[in-house]
């Protein structure tokens, strides 16, 4: 899932009470290839607030380790908050339920990427 910040999905006129914390930040798979300093772009594209970033297992875990490896020292050495998606769930389920976006989601095409991405509407 692709968007900006936590919700609950909406389907046929009815939100849904699984909450969504969607990927905020471009994939690995998706810049190799068609961006250089990865890691740069990737820390240029870091906003105020929350950003999330999906790794992959078989990409960032295997040749790319290497370079995940540096992402994380830089965030570290930056001293850039982070925190586990299951902290983040918490923090906004504690909120009212009410005060949760209620969108819908939408398809779109990410460039880099084959077919089409669920996205936040």
């Amino acid at each position: 899932m692709r968007g900006e910040s936590p919700f609950l999905p909406v389907h046929d006129g009815e939100a849904l009470n699984t909450l969504q914390l969607p990927t905020t930040l471009p994939t690995l798979d998706e810049l190799i290839g068609r961006k250089r300093g990865i890691n740069e772009f990737l820390l240029a594209s870091l906003r105020n607030g929350l950003n999330i970033h999906t790794i992959h297992a078989e990409v960032e875990g295997r040749v790319h380790f290497p370079l995940l490896e540096e992402f994380l020292k830089e965030i570290f050495r930056q001293k850039i908050e982070t925190a586990r998606l299951c902290d983040i769930a918490e923090m906004t389920l504690r909120k009212e339920i009410g005060s949760i976006p209620q969108l819908p989601v939408t398809r779109k095409k990410i460039p880099g990427r084959s077919g089409w991405v669920s996205c936040q509407g």
